[in-house]
């Protein structure tokens, strides 16, 4: 299970989205990037107060979206830890079960264990999955570094 960012996983040449990527496309993960980076339009994001929008935060609710994007049922478990540290254990179970994932016997809905592919993409309507991947990266952040976090949009809730 990856812990870290996307970014910080393509970086890390031992990591098991990188060696994926190694072993899928042979020509190398940065032959990869040059020709995603050509096909795309210039990509230009107006600058926000950080009070609204941490850029970790929203590139972590990107890489949510991805995960959804190669995974219907990825792990939620990094969220999960997030919401315990938190106290909002209730909302993450909404959020989770707003995506489809199924609460049995009490347990958290976790997903998935490993990522050994892609599979078809998620069923959910475009704007939930959006939705639940900014209140998943909400929570993940909350597990990578609650000091930060604390101070974002999740103090409007307080912690318990």
């Amino acid at each position: 299970m990856a812990l870290r960012p996307l970014t910080a996983e393509l970086g890390d040449k031992d990591s098991p989205v990188r060696r994926f990527l190694d072993e899928r496309f042979t020509v190398g993960l940065r032959e990869v990037q040059r020709r995603y980076r050509l096909a795309g339009p210039s990509l230009v994001v107006l600058p926000v107060d950080r009070r609204e929008a941490n850029p970790g935060t929203v590139g972590t609710a990107a890489d949510w979206l991805l995960r959804f994007l190669l995974h219907p049922r990825p792990s939620l478990s990094l969220a999960a830890r997030g919401a315990d540290l938190c106290g909002m254990d209730d909302a993450f179970n909404d959020v989770a079960v707003s995506l489809g994932y199924r609460l049995d016997s009490g347990d958290a809905p976790l997903g998935v264990a490993g990522f050994m592919g892609p599979v078809t993409g998620s069923p959910v309507e475009h704007e939930e999955l959006a939705r639940a991947c900014w209140a998943l990266a909400l929570l993940t952040e909350m597990f990578r570094n609650p000091v930060v976090a604390i101070n974002g949009p999740l103090s409007a809730f307080g912690s318990r």
